[in-house]
């Protein structure tokens, strides 16, 4: 899978888990009171390492 599909394919994963999977706030719950920027970063952060987890393995 190239570079771009894998962040796509990443990035459908996290907001499909936060926005529909995650009805009853188990897993996302820490997040209830924070701001919209640090639930950006959060998210971004997850995204990043994930990128690089996936990077890191492919080698």
């Amino acid at each position: 899978m190239n570079l771009l599909g894998m962040i796509t394919f990443l990035f459908l994963i996290i907001a499909v888990d936060y926005c529909y999977f995650d009805r009853d706030r188990k897993r996302w719950g820490w997040l209830k009171g924070a701001s919209r920027a640090k639930k950006a970063i959060c998210i971004s952060s997850i995204l990043l390492l994930s990128i690089i987890t996936y990077l890191g393995l492919s080698m």
